[in-house]
């Protein structure tokens, strides 16, 4: 019996020949399919270690370039590529002539995106990506609005 996953943001299930990240919690819900010649390997969860996230950088991203991936004998593309990058606001000067000298220089050059990453994933992958990008912008959202009503508060007491 061969398992496959399905994914549900710190564990890793695994099981007989296939792997998936959990998104909320540490439960790996599985289907099983039939094969005579393997014994049946029960899922258990794993703690996945971010630890090595306190020595990377932090970039500033301001750009994406996100596309399905080349065709592929079974019809459907292979997956989604992801580019993440970033443009710095272009100078431009205070004086008349600067402005329109720099608006024309950039009209002309355009401005070049510095990569700082590109990534293939999955369509079912995107899935999960657009999941806890949503999750994390309601939050953010939450926050941003509980902020407002607590200085708003203040404001009325003061």
């Amino acid at each position: 019996m061969s398992t496959l996953w399905h994914t549900h943001a710190s564990s890793l299930c695994l099981g007989r020949g296939y792997w998936g990240i959990a998104l909320s919690d540490m439960r790996c819900q599985t289907e099983s399919v039939q094969e005579q010649e393997n014994p049946v390997v029960e899922n258990f969860p794993v703690t996945v270690d971010w630890s090595d996230l306190d020595g990377m950088p932090i970039t500033h991203v301001n750009q994406f370039l996100v596309q399905a991936g080349p065709p592929t004998a079974g019809a459907g593309p292979d997956g989604v590529y992801l580019v993440i990058g970033s443009i710095p606001p272009p100078f431009i000067p205070r004086d008349t002539e600067g402005q329109r000298q720099a608006i024309e220089a950039l009209k002309a050059t355009g401005i070049r995106v510095t990569i700082h990453g590109r990534y293939q994933m999955s369509r079912e992958r995107l899935d999960e990506l657009i999941q806890v990008l949503q999750q994390t912008a309601d939050q953010y959202d939450a926050l941003v609005d509980k902020a407002a009503a607590a200085q708003s508060e203040q404001g009325e007491e003061g």
